[in-house]
């Protein structure tokens, strides 16, 4: 089946009865549908898709750290750093991580993939100085972690891109160069 006949029959199996806001079986079906046009690279059709999902809910959920939504704002988040909406981007990322510590806490490898996805965006519009800070506070979170540590691939990705904005950085902490090449 193609992503489009099963983006098609999910839509119908909802017109056929009323929706509900917390239908979990629709929610994880658009939420399989939106990551796989995501990883095609069809963002638009995934925004709009994660976009319907988040529709039903509410900042409460957000607050509370539903994994679901939590997940969907972390894939639109990633869909405006692909498509160079950079502010866009680092808004969510914001509202991600405060939700995320707030209910995971500053333990959670998923924190810390937060961390790091918002020193991704302060790396890519120049802001050197605080993008290494937040690849320093990703990587002693990721190395100090029980069941990630110091070898973990998550780990030494961050570690990689700290050495990265580290070695672009001007002597001012400005970077110097170009600007990022969105794919």
């Amino acid at each position: 089946m193609r992503l489009s006949e099963a983006e098609q029959a999910i839509y119908a199996r909802d017109a056929e009865r009323p929706h509900k806001a917390d239908d979990d079986a629709f929610l994880r079906a658009l939420e399989i549908l939106a990551t796989s046009y995501f990883l095609l690279r069809h963002y638009g059709a995934a925004e709009d898709i994660f976009s319907r999902a988040l529709g039903g809910a509410s900042e409460r959920s957000l607050q509370q750290g539903d994994t679901r939504v939590l997940n969907a704002k972390d894939y639109l988040a990633a869909i405006c750093d692909r498509q160079g909406d950079l502010r866009k981007g680092e808004q969510l990322y914001k509202e991600i991580l405060a939700a995320r510590e707030k209910s995971l806490g500053m333990t959670d490898p998923l924190t810390w993939k937060t961390v790091s996805d918002l020193a991704g965006i302060y790396d890519y519009e120049g802001r050197v100085q605080e993008a290494k800070d937040f690849y320093l506070r990703a990587l002693e979170g990721l190395e100090a972690h029980a069941e990630v540590g110091p070898d973990d691939p998550r780990t030494s990705s961050v570690r990689a891109e700290l050495g990265s904005c580290a070695w672009a950085g001007g002597s001012d902490g400005s970077r110097s160069g170009g600007s990022r090449a969105v794919p």
